[in-house]
């Protein structure tokens, strides 16, 4: 997002960003590219009252300073702008973000999010997904009436990420040596299936390799993770490192990304992996990965009902095979930097199709 922000701002668009929240270091990035950034936080325990003070700011804001186009991200702001743009002079394109997979006895969606999305989909003029793997979900979960739903990639700068420290780096893998380190790195909630990536290690040791898997981020499973990690025996195998801001070093020390999950619009991980070179298991038909993952030539794309058999034959193959590891990483991190990096042509796509 900040990325389009400032690229549409180079192109000579005035930017105005409002949020819903605080000011953090989002804002402030954006004002050192020279967007104006406001908020508006409501604090409210009835949620009627929330989304209507919001509501009402947000045709009062876009008045005063004659907004020409509403850009509205994420389902909590998108619901507050389908229903002002009836009020307000300015075009309103609806920017969704998320991806509505549905696993049989699972906890998915509440019973808001589920409305709010039908909501959603009946005002809005237009929605952009950043994927055709979100596209799909829509039309086998939600609606076949997709012809106001268009893809239009995430962007990025890259060079504005962050560089892993060596020294950082060398401790971590002092710290969790084994001869391969893996990561899951995703929120810990059923569809992220975390307890897939404990299965595939616990497997793993089972057959002998020496391998240590790190979990970063947090979540509502973590005690029942930490509860499998015991009852296992897997406290000198298994680690949760929890959120954390320097995410890369550990994205650096480890070997491969195991990524189980059933459900993604467009995951910034796996693409943050590919620039550090490293190797990816990923499932099939989630998010974007089908877009530029190709299996065995610059990751690996497993079924999600077989899951843990094939993410441990590829990690088995890939033990004593660092080379083939190294190539993939490459690959992929080509292919990312292609797909996704900001230029003339993606960004004049997305202002003919929001503008």
């Amino acid at each position: 997002m900040e990325t389009l922000l400032i690229s549409l701002g180079d192109y000579g668009y005035n930017i105005i960003v409002l949020t819903t929240s605080k000011k953090g270091d989002f804002h402030k990035e954006l004002e050192r590219n020279h967007i104006e950034t406001y908020e508006n936080e409501v604090i409210s325990t009835i949620s009627l009252v929330y989304y209507l003070k919001q509501w009402l700011f947000l045709i009062l804001f876009c008045k005063k300073h004659k907004i020409d186009f509403l850009h509205s991200h994420l389902q909590q702001a998108n619901i507050i702008a389908v229903f002002a743009q009836f009020f307000i002079k300015a075009k309103c394109v609806i920017f969704r973000h998320h991806c509505n997979f549905i696993v049989p006895g699972a906890k998915g969606q509440n019973r808001t999010e589920k409305f709010f999305d039908k909501i959603i989909h009946l005002l809005a003029k237009k929605v952009i997904i950043p994927s055709f793997g979100v596209k799909n979900e829509i039309v086998k979960n939600e609606t076949t009436d997709i012809n106001k739903y268009i893809v239009l990639p995430y962007i990025y700068d890259f060079s504005k990420y962050a560089s892993p420290n060596d020294e950082v780096v060398a401790e971590i893998r002092k710290q969790y040596n084994a001869e391969l380190l893996l990561l899951f790195s995703s929120r810990f909630i059923e569809l992220k299936r975390p307890f897939v990536a404990l299965s595939v290690l616990k497997t793993l040791i089972e057959n002998g390799l020496d391998v240590k898997l790190l979990l970063l981020d947090d979540g509502p499973l973590k005690n029942e993770m930490q509860k499998y990690i015991i009852e296992y025996n897997l406290s000198d195998k298994a680690f949760i490192i929890g959120f954390r801001k320097d995410y890369i070093n550990f994205f650096k020390a480890c070997d491969i990304l195991i990524h189980p999950s059933l459900t993604d619009a467009s995951n910034s991980t796996v693409k943050e992996m590919a620039l550090l070179e490293k190797c990816v298991i990923v499932c099939k038909n989630t998010g974007d990965f089908d877009e530029y993952i190709i299996n065995n030539e610059n990751g690996f794309l497993v079924n999600k009902e077989n899951t843990v058999d094939e993410m441990v034959k590829n990690i088995s193959d890939l033990y004593h095979n660092r080379e083939k590891m190294k190539i993939l990483g490459t690959k992929l991190k080509h292919v990312v930097l292609n797909k996704f990096s900001s230029s003339n042509n993606i960004i004049n796509k997305y202002i003919k199709e929001t503008l």
